[in-house]
């Protein structure tokens, strides 16, 4: 039991080392593995590679506007929104949308093109 103890404690603190810092600032709306928040926040884990930091450029930029979004991203430096785009691409994307909040329509419609609408 002290084996398998140490190797989930070992296997946490590895996973948390993998994790960009601004990652643990995104858990709060959009779940603590990127799987969309109740908020209505979408998920982040298994974008597309890119996609997220796109979305984070032109927030940051200004193309695209948020109440919440937009100072979080002007925050970010470029390797920073790099970092997490790389960070939710290489977590496994929920099987189902979040039950509460968000826009459950565009989420189907998302998954089938493999693009993800706006919430």
């Amino acid at each position: 039991m002290k084996h398998l103890l140490a190797a989930a404690l070992l296997l946490l603190a590895a996973e948390a080392a993998a994790q960009p810092a601004d990652a643990h600032s995104c858990a709060a709306c959009h779940g603590t593995r990127g799987e969309g928040g109740l908020t209505g926040a979408p998920r982040l884990a298994g974008l597309p590679q890119g996609y997220l930091a796109r979305q984070l450029d032109a927030y940051a930029d200004g193309a695209r506007q948020h109440p919440v979004m937009t100072p979080i991203a002007k925050r970010l430096t470029p390797p920073e929104r790099e970092a997490l785009d790389a960070y939710y691409y290489r977590l496994p994307a929920p099987l189902t949308p979040p039950q509460v909040g968000g826009n459950k329509a565009g989420w189907k419609e998302g998954r089938k093109r493999g693009t993800f609408a706006d919430t």
